[in-house]
């Protein structure tokens, strides 16, 4: 579960009614099967790294550029 801020989990942890739940919920963790849905690592970057391998590029190239002439 992912909650919206670390404060809202502040208030989900500190709230009496959690404690009376708790329990239910590690007793379901133990017979949980869990499956992962998306692979740790892709094969095309996110925009944000193709963007910076690009600025980086670019970069270099352009230095390479500049030092020979």
């Amino acid at each position: 579960m992912r909650y919206r801020s670390r404060r809202d989990l502040m208030k989900a942890i500190t709230n009496p009614k959690f404690y009376d739940v708790h329990n239910y919920k590690q007793l379901a963790l133990e017979s949980t099967l869990a499956l992962p849905v998306e692979t740790l690592s892709t094969l095309m970057p996110s925009p944000r790294v193709w963007l910076a391998l690009v600025l980086i590029s670019l970069s270099s190239l352009s230095h390479l550029i500049y030092l020979t002439f």
